[in-house]
């Protein structure tokens, strides 16, 4: 049998009362009555006036009923989401063991924390980027690519065109007028590589990997951009 939380049938009451009391106190809505206002012998906005309807209660109890109910329905989901969390944080506060960074047989299969420094002994190399290589001990890296293209502007009056840079194509075939092509990337715009990342015995999942986001530029030396450039795939586009 589930368990109600007092939290939510206290509050689902009191949602339902208040909104029924509304609807029976405001009664169901009237088209706006309209009344002139003189300042003055000045004529000023006309205020408006919400009146009441009293000639048929029971509409107003059975559309008070239906919005207790949807009230209701949203305050037990969140109210049960809100339980289940707070279960959960309980369970973890109970059983979590805290452990260094070496692997304990006894600790399989629990719920451990651990802190320590990451590390990684592979080396991250790009192929498609004239082996362009990551520092040591990297845990990612990617490369993007940006290319110098059109971009359509509208506006009421007019079509403009400028070049930006994008690390994406531009559709230029939706384009009102012609005139103005992008070619194709010559390369994906985004390629990445992960690395196998440890913090003693306990390696990272690639969801982990994938909250790391503080990225550092590499350096790249002329002769791995004179290399790029001289691939067959570069030989159309201006460098």
């Amino acid at each position: 049998m589930v368990k109600i939380p007092r939290a939510t049938v206290r509050t689902s009451f009191l949602a339902w009362a208040a909104i029924t009391l509304a609807f029976a106190w405001a009664g169901g809505p009237l088209p706006w009555r309209i009344l002139p206002g003189y300042v003055d012998g000045v004529s000023e906005p006309p205020p408006v006036e919400f009146a009441r309807n009293r000639d048929n209660p029971f509409t107003d109890a059975m559309a008070g009923t239906i919005c207790a109910c949807i009230a209701f329905s949203l305050l037990w989901l969140n109210e049960g989401h809100a339980v289940r969390i707070e279960q959960l944080l309980d369970l973890v506060r109970r059983r979590v063991i805290e452990t260094g960074p070496t692997a304990v047989p006894g600790n399989q299969r629990q719920l451990v924390f651990l802190q320590g420094d990451a590390t990684s002994a592979d080396q991250l190399v790009l192929p498609e980027w004239a082996n362009i290589s990551a520092p040591a001990n990297s845990a990612k890296l990617r490369a993007q690519a940006l290319m110098y293209q059109w971009e359509q502007e509208k506006d009421d009056q007019s079509v403009k065109y400028k070049k930006v840079w994008k690390n994406h194509r531009i559709n230029s075939d939706r384009f009102q007028y012609s005139g103005h092509h992008n070619p194709v990337f010559p390369v994906a715009p985004t390629c990445m590589k992960l690395a196998k990342v440890a913090v003693g015995d306990f390696v990272l999942s690639k969801k982990m990997l994938g909250k790391l986001q503080n990225y550092q530029p590499c350096e790249i030396s002329n002769a791995t951009i004179q290399e790029i450039n001289a691939k067959p795939r570069m030989s159309r586009y201006g460098v």
